[in-house]
């Protein structure tokens, strides 16, 4: 067995890594770009130069703290997920981060947890899909189309928004260009002539993905939430589609607030977050 590099694998190999990946629905972890020195990175294991165990990697910095988050993990055989994992973790506690979090999906599977819990990770999170239906509402928000010059101040006012939410991180130039490549849909969101928030979405097999809504913290406690959720479903309302769905972890007790259950159809536990902590290890 041998752990290599993704980027060092052979196209062939690459081919395999991302057959071994389940598909995933969030296209902002799939874009989500270096934001600290030590940037991303991926591994795979190789058992006869086959694929059996892979885990991603992204360093950033947030309010002067680093955390450490390990995405799209996937395995075809245990013992070879254990050894990899192993790997992995040296390498985050490398970078002296003051959390390392761990994407696990599906959210139930014994294997993943029983591997990272044996390395001393703990559960902190649940991801959750709401699917819902949509209702034409009053807009009294508008939504524009964020221009060339206007993608600073689209990145400031989503990650000033986003610095105090759970698992969150910031956004680079880089990620705004390849939401465009993904056919995503950032949005700046206007109460007459004010900015008062981002809105990210896209379409999917016929359906709308509202992948993020934020709010500026400076318009905490005016209503803004409803009033944004409430104005895109009269926009997508209008574009014919009639369902929806967005994801939401447990610890964003706000964004949870906002589906009433009026129209939200389904809600289903797609995946867990598990997290370990140097500094209480020690």
């Amino acid at each position: 067995m041998s752990i290599v590099s993704y980027d060092r694998l052979t196209p062939h190999q690459q081919q395999l890594v991302h057959r071994l990946l389940p598909p995933t629905r969030s296209v902002l972890r799939e874009i989500s770009g270096p934001a600290c020195q030590y940037g991303r990175h991926h591994w795979t294991l190789l058992e006869n130069d086959i694929p059996v165990a892979t885990i991603g990697l992204a360093c950033r910095n947030k309010e002067n703290r680093t955390e450490v988050h390990l995405l799209n993990s996937s395995y075809s055989k245990m013992a070879a997920f254990k050894k990899l994992a192993l790997h992995v973790h040296r390498k985050a506690l490398s970078l002296h981060p003051d959390a390392i979090h761990v994407h696990i999906s599906p959210p139930r599977d014994n294997g993943f947890i029983s591997v990272w819990a044996s390395i001393g990770y703990t559960s902190t999170s649940e991801e959750f899909r709401i699917i819902g239906t949509v209702e034409d509402r009053p807009p009294t928000l508008t939504f524009k189309s964020v221009s060339d010059r206007e993608r600073h101040l689209f990145l400031s006012l989503r990650n000033d928004a986003m610095r105090q939410i759970d698992k969150s991180y910031q956004l680079t130039l880089h990620d705004f260009i390849r939401m465009s490549e993904l056919k995503s849909f950032p949005c700046l969101v206007y109460d007459g002539a004010l900015p008062i928030g981002t809105l990210i979405w896209r379409r999917e097999f016929g359906s709308i993905v509202l992948d993020e809504i934020t709010r500026a913290p400076a318009y905490e406690g005016h209503g803004y939430g409803p009033r944004i959720l409430d104005s895109f479903f009269h926009k997508i309302h209008h574009l014919q589609s009639r369902s929806f769905s967005t994801s939401c972890l447990s610890t964003n007790r706000n964004a949870l607030a906002l589906y009433d259950q009026q129209f939200v159809s389904d809600i289903q536990h797609t995946s867990s977050w598990y997290t370990f902590r140097p500094q209480i290890s020690r």
